[in-house]
C-alpha cells in the first residue's frame, strides 16, 4: 500500500508503506535516503490520512532533506562553489591548479587533480582535523569527570560516533568532524562516561547529564544530520 500527499506546489508525491507490528505511525528516511511511512498492521486508511495531514510540514520537510542527501551523492566530481561542511559550518570549495590535495582556510582549496577523489580526500581531512580538536578536549573532560581512557583514535566508522571498548579504548567517528562543537563534546562526555558505566541505564544518564545537559538535542541533532553528513564524505 502506498499512500500520498500534496507537495507545496500542489503536486501529489507517492510515499511507499511497510506494515510492522509497532503501535505508532512514523515516517523515516532509510540509508538509502528513500521515504517510508511505516504504519502498524490492522490501522485505518482514515488514521494514516489523519497522521498524514496533521504532520505535513513536517514530511515535507523530510522529503526536501532526502532529496538534498540524493543530490549531494550524484556528485562524483568536487567543483568550484560547492559546499562542504567543517565543525557545524558550511565552507566554499575553490578548486587549485597547483599546490596540496587540500588545505582549508576559510574555504576548502583543493588541487583539481583530486577533484574525483571526494571519498579518500575528505577522510583524511576529517580525520586530522578532529583528531586535533578532540585532542585539545578530552584530556580537560577527562580530568574534571574523573575518568581514565586508555587511548583514543579517529576511525572510519559509518555507524556509530563513538565507542569505547572494555579496556577503555574511546573511538571516534571521523564523521564528526563535519558535526557543530556541541554535538562533538556531547560524544566525547558520553564515550568518557562509558569507561565508568558501560551500559545505557539510569546511572549513565544522570551522570551525563551532570556534563552536558542539553545532551538530548545534541543527539537529535547527530541523528537528523548523520545521513547528510555521510553524504558530504562521499560514503
Amino acid at each position: 500500500m502506498n499512500v500520498r500527499i500534496k507537495d507545496e506546489n500542489g503536486k501529489y508525491i507517492e510515499i511507499p508503506t511497510v506494515v510492522e507490528r509497532r503501535k505508532n505511525l512514523t515516517i523515516i528516511l532509510n540509508r538509502q535516503a528513500e521515504l517510508r511511512l511505516k504504519v502498524p498492521s490492522g490501522i485505518s486508511c482514515k488514521d494514516v490520512q489523519e497522521f498524514l495531514l496533521s504532520n505535513r510540514n513536517w514530511i515535507l520537510d523530510t522529503i526536501s532533506k532526502g532529496r538534498t542527501i540524493s543530490n549531494i551523492r550524484s556528485r562524483t566530481e568536487l567543483k568550484s562553489g560547492d559546499m562542504q561542511p567543517l565543525f557545524g559550518s558550511y565552507y566554499p570549495i575553490h578548486l587549485l591548479n597547483e599546490g596540496d590535495s587540500i588545505r582549508f582556510g576559510n574555504e576548502f582549496y583543493i588541487n583539481r587533480d583530486f577533484r574525483w577523489e571526494r571519498r579518500e580526500l575528505f577522510r583524511k581531512f576529517y580525520s586530522e582535523a578532529l583528531q586535533e580538536y578532540i585532542s585539545g578536549k578530552i584530556g580537560n573532560y577527562s580530568e574534571k569527570m574523573g575518568c581514565h581512557y586508555k587511548d583514543f583514535t579517529v576511525v572510519k566508522s559509518l555507524s556509530k560516533w563513538g565507542s569505547c571498548d572494555h579496556e577503555n579504548r574511546v573511538e571516534f567517528s571521523f564523521l564528526l568532524a563535519m558535526c557543530r562543537p556541541e554535538a562533538i563534546n556531547y560524544i566525547i562526555v558520553h564515550e568518557l562516561v562509558h569507561t565508568k558505566i558501560k551500559s545505557h541505564g539510569k546511572r549513565f544518564h544522570e551522570e551525563l547529564e551532570k556534563y552536558v545537559n542539553r545532551w538530548r538535542e545534541e543527539r537529535k541533532y547527530l541523528n537528523g544530520n548523520y545521513l547528510i553528513f555521510r553524504a558530504y564524505s562521499g560514503y
